[in-house]
């Protein structure tokens, strides 16, 4: 049998040679990015540091008187929710929003029907034109 094998030292010349090429190329990319991150730094430091714009003022002593604003809505306890039980129209009403309504005072005024021309406010019967909520 012949044997064909390279003899051992071109073996280990061979990846000698391997070795030195791959630490080569490694410092030439090292060498590059070193090169780009000094011109990194460079232009960086063309630009003027920022600074603060600062204001001074003189403190006083004042009175102060708290006040809250706000936005709402206010609801009543007690309404009174008013239809038409008899045919016609409401032609007038006896009251203003908001102001107070007694027992007795005709709430509404109207045309046509059985009843004639006014609705009256009746707490104890329920059969009137108003219905009173609490």
């Amino acid at each position: 049998m012949i044997d064909t094998s390279p003899p051992p030292f071109r073996s280990a010349k061979r990846w000698g040679l391997l070795f030195l090429a791959c630490l080569l190329l490694i410092a030439c990319l090292a060498g590059l990015k070193y090169q780009q991150i000094q011109k990194a730094i460079a232009f960086a430091e063309s630009f003027p540091e920022r600074s603060a714009a600062v204001t001074a003022v003189t403190a006083e002593t004042s009175s102060w008187t708290q006040i809250y604003r706000t936005i709402g809505e206010v609801r009543a306890t007690r309404y009174v929710a008013l239809r038409n039980e008899v045919e016609g129209r409401i032609t007038a009403i006896g009251f203003v929003g908001g102001s107070r309504v007694d027992a007795g005072q005709a709430p509404c005024q109207g045309t046509g029907g059985a009843r004639g021309g006014s609705l009256e406010a009746n707490d104890k019967s329920g059969r009137s034109g108003s219905r009173h909520d609490r």
